[in-house]
């Protein structure tokens, strides 16, 4: 509905109109209560009716009043009247940027740009740290102002821990930091008593379950710091980081609770990756997103994308995956797929379920190392039945996941089946934050199961393992929908 002089949207009243397109129409209007010409949008019908979309508008009109600068139009005021969304703005006279720019619409859109890159520049500066954080807080946990969130983060990653809680604080919200000292881990392994080891302080347990929003930050300097310790040892500490998750998991299911786990890029990752540093950063913030223009839209978008995978799976009962590495049947009836875009893991690009629990019946090779705790299982191969572990074979690392599978009960369930679909991550990293995600693969976890995908699994342990499927295929009741490491239809 297009407005008329004289129509009012609370104070405002429109005088003419100056303008459409696609972000909505703009009028000048006067503000009748300090009787002030300013810049009224009424936006389009399809974002004021869309909740998601007008939260998003929202909160930027909220960070946007925030910024003080001359390139950087003031907001004074947003609202709503009747069916009518808009917002206000500082009113500027004079000629268009059109006009300005001499006509000719490629003079005007370099112009447009130029004016846009140094605005930009000037204004935010956005280091990829800032993107990371910006990306965490509005897509991942989408955090409101009012709502406690709790950062859980290491010294290497601090750069991007204070990004996180500056911009956190900046949005209104109560924040909670937990952070371990530099040698922490290493520390407790070669100091602490069993019980110790074990110990999952109530400072910890209190802060999440008071959290709205988690986002833990992982940054080792040291990624083998676990080696070289009593498998006992490592599995003690393990029964306390089981307790961490059940409860975060359990929070989660339950929809109290909205967390994200991401790492920063260090030089420890970079060479466990087999790269240079720089190029590892690069490597990570690709596969993140963050070199898009806009990285909270691009992970948006991939959401939409992959809620077609999910509709392959979702209805379906029997699943079997078949190639070189494996043969494998599993029951996903009366589970779903969850769509994993950026809100569980960061980076994310994955599909993944919780199968019957004991429905799972095969064999499965795994093609790239397992890495855990600093540990390394190379050649595992598992033999399935009635969804445990039945029997297995590794060339290395045999005795140390003995220690695991004998935690607890559920340690030998198969957990979770995922599959990857990031394309941004195109190489074996020994990280399974990305691994898992990497296009043309698919994971499975021995251990605890996913709520939210209906499993019922618990388990102090839960162990992710990468199988390529480029020469594989997957069928949901006989129909084919995946073959040679891509979704078909």
């Amino acid at each position: 509905m297009t407005l008329s002089a004289g129509d009012r949207l609370g104070r405002y009243e429109t005088l003419e109109h100056l303008g459409a397109g696609g972000m909505g129409e703009v009028y000048r209007a006067t503000d009748t209560e300090i009787e002030r010409n300013v810049a009224v949008k009424k936006l389009p019908e399809a974002v004021a009716q869309d909740e998601a979309r007008l939260a998003r508008f929202e909160r930027e009109a909220k960070a946007v009043a925030k910024v003080s600068h001359p390139n950087v139009l003031d907001i004074h005021d947003c609202g709503r009247e009747g069916e009518i969304t808009y917002s206000v703005s500082e009113l500027l006279e004079g000629e268009t940027l059109r006009d300005h720019a001499g006509g000719g619409i490629m003079r005007y859109s370099a112009f447009v740009l130029a004016i846009l890159c140094a605005t930009v520049t000037s204004v935010s500066g956005a280091t990829p740290a800032e993107r990371h954080a910006d990306v965490l807080l509005r897509h991942s946990v989408d955090l409101q102002p009012g709502e406690h969130l709790v950062i859980d983060c290491s010294p290497a990653g601090e750069e991007l821990s204070e990004a996180v809680f500056r911009q956190a604080l900046e949005m209104g919200a109560r924040v909670t930091v937990l952070s371990s000292l530099r040698h922490q881990n290493e520390m407790e392994l070669r100091s602490a008593s069993d019980e110790a080891l074990r110990w999952l302080s109530p400072v910890v347990t209190t802060a999440i379950e008071t959290a709205n929003a988690l986002i833990v930050i992982d940054a080792p300097e040291n990624t083998r710091a676990g080696a070289g310790n009593d498998p006992t040892r490592l599995a003690a500490a393990q029964e306390r980081s089981g307790k961490y998750w059940q409860l975060v998991l359990s929070r989660s299911g339950s929809g109290e609770l909205r967390w994200v786990y991401t790492h920063a890029p260090t030089p420890a990752r970079a060479q466990q990756a087999g790269m240079g540093f720089l190029q590892y950063r690069e490597f990570a913030h690709r596969s993140m997103g963050l070199d898009e223009e806009d990285p909270v839209a691009a992970w948006s978008q991939r959401c939409e994308e992959q809620a077609g995978h999910v509709a392959r799976f979702n209805g379906g009962k029997m699943v079997r995956l078949t190639g070189p590495d494996i043969d494998l049947t599993l029951s996903i009836d009366g589970r779903h797929f969850v769509n994993a875009c950026g809100r569980g893991n960061f980076p994310d690009g994955e599909i993944f379920t919780s199968p019957v629990e004991d429905t799972v019946n095969g064999w499965v090779r795994f093609s790239y190392p397992l890495i855990y705790q600093g540990q390394t299982i190379e050649g595992l191969q598992l033999w399935i039945e009635r969804g445990r572990v039945a029997r297995f074979e590794a060339a290395s690392g045999q005795q140390y996941l003995e220690t695991l599978l004998a935690l607890d009960d559920g340690a030998r369930v198969i957990g979770e089946l995922g599959i990857g679909t990031n394309g941004g991550i195109d190489r074996f990293t020994k990280n399974m934050l990305y691994d898992e995600k990497m296009d043309g693969t698919v994971h499975f976890a021995l251990g605890s199961g996913y709520p939210e995908a209906g499993g019922t699994n618990v388990s102090q342990i839960h162990i992710d393992m990468l199988v390529d499927m480029s020469d594989g295929a997957i069928e949901v009741d006989g129909r084919r929908v995946y073959e040679n490491g891509r979704f078909v239809d």
